[in-house]
């Protein structure tokens, strides 16, 4: 078998082409990006299966033909909403399975449109598989497993910006004109963005920063919150339409800088503040508050019932994989594992998916955790 990955030179693109190249599932990987020089010179270091290819998203032709050749597309590619589509109608054209690690809200929305084509097409687009959304909605997914009856499920993100880098290597690298990783401008974006939540069984958008609050997590740290513009509450609603509720929301830590990050991420969606900017901001706050963070930063939480009695049940766990500790080996993980189910034909969903829809938690976890370190809790308790 074979598998095309897209933005295979970058950070997460060349970690997932490594573990495709590595596992006995795949025969050829080709390693697509836009300088074929790259390219090549990360295929010298991946071995025999990995063969360099020229890939340009404008170039719909050649995308197709590269596409045509391979029993999967992985896109790794940053800047989801612009290179998600064009990759996704490519692999609809020519009827090969799907998967990307997409977090905004907007490339599913923009996929929905297109859904009947999808599905008439017979094949899977798998979005989200990685780190996040892919982690916690199937963590919402285990936590609605523990009732009889679901009524809502809440995720949250507790955005622990320590796990990210040095705040000295990022203050000095913005200094030096650098504008910020994908992922934190992800970060930036979602949180100065709309948002969209369940809510009485219907999708509501919420303005960014409408609602702030106050949440304690597992291990009982206050966390302040924003709702959050990226997909997690749409895939929950999708894996269970008759749900009344559903939320995903974002807590920086520390949290002496939330108000300040969201009022900013406003400003940079309305092209007032540059991304760049707020970054800086966040690690000089994290440099100067220097609070040891919480150590279960994602977790989801569901409503309903069990033995006729109205209870909730929280599903987390406290290894490093469920964390930002582990974000790049967790993302290609699940990136990997998405690839490989998806080129045996394996998911029963066909057309738009999102991990709920495509996955039991258990599998999924098992897959993105390190042997051992699954350690998943569900916590269940009965309100009064």
């Amino acid at each position: 078998m074979k598998a095309l990955v897209l933005g295979a030179t970058g950070m997460y693109g060349s970690e997932a082409a490594r573990l495709l190249c590595s596992t006995s599932s795949f025969d050829e990987i080709y390693i697509g990006s836009r300088d074929l020089s790259k390219a090549s010179d990360l295929a010298g270091k991946l071995g025999e299966k990995a063969t360099p290819v020229l890939v340009d998203l404008g170039d719909l032709p050649r995308l197709d033909e590269t596409v045509a050749n391979v029993n999967v597309v992985v896109n790794a590619n940053g800047a989801a909403l612009q290179t998600a589509l064009p990759a996704i109608h490519s692999a609809v054209r020519m009827k090969k399975n799907y998967c990307d690690l997409s977090a905004e809200a907007d490339v599913l929305l923009q996929a929905e449109k297109h859904s009947q084509e999808i599905r008439a097409s017979g094949i899977t687009v798998l979005l989200g598989a990685g780190h996040h959304p892919g982690v916690l909605d199937l963590l919402g997914v285990k936590a609605s497993m523990a009732l009889d009856e679901l009524k809502s499920v809440d995720m949250y993100i507790a955005g622990t910006l320590a796990d990210y880098a040095d705040p000295d290597t990022i203050i000095s690298a913005v200094d030096a004109g650098w504008g910020g990783t994908e992922g934190l401008k992800t970060i930036i974006y979602s949180t100065g963005a709309d948002s969209i939540s369940v809510a009485a069984g219907k999708r509501v958008t919420l303005a960014a920063g409408e609602h702030q609050f106050t949440v304690r997590n597992p291990e009982g740290i206050a966390l302040d919150f924003t709702h959050w513009a990226s997909m997690e509450a749409l895939s929950i609603h999708r894996a269970f339409p008759e749900i009344d509720g559903a939320t995903i929301s974002y807590g920086l830590w520390p949290r002496s800088g939330q108000s300040a990050m969201v009022r900013d991420c406003a400003r940079v969606c309305a092209e007032e503040m540059k991304a760049a900017e707020v970054i800086r901001a966040m690690f000089q706050q994290l440099k100067v508050d220097n609070t040891p963070p919480p150590r279960i930063q994602f977790w989801a939480t569901a409503t309903g019932t069990r033995g006729n009695k109205s209870c909730t049940a929280t599903a987390y766990s406290v290894e490093d994989w469920a964390s930002n500790r582990s974000i790049l080996a967790t993302t290609t993980r699940g990136l990997a594992f998405a690839a490989e189910v998806l080129a045996r034909d394996q998911i029963a969903k066909k057309g738009l998916a999102t991990c709920p829809e495509a996955f039991a938690p258990d599998d999924y976890f098992a897959a993105v955790a390190p042997e051992g370190k699954v350690n998943l809790c569900v916590e269940v308790v009965e309100l009064i």
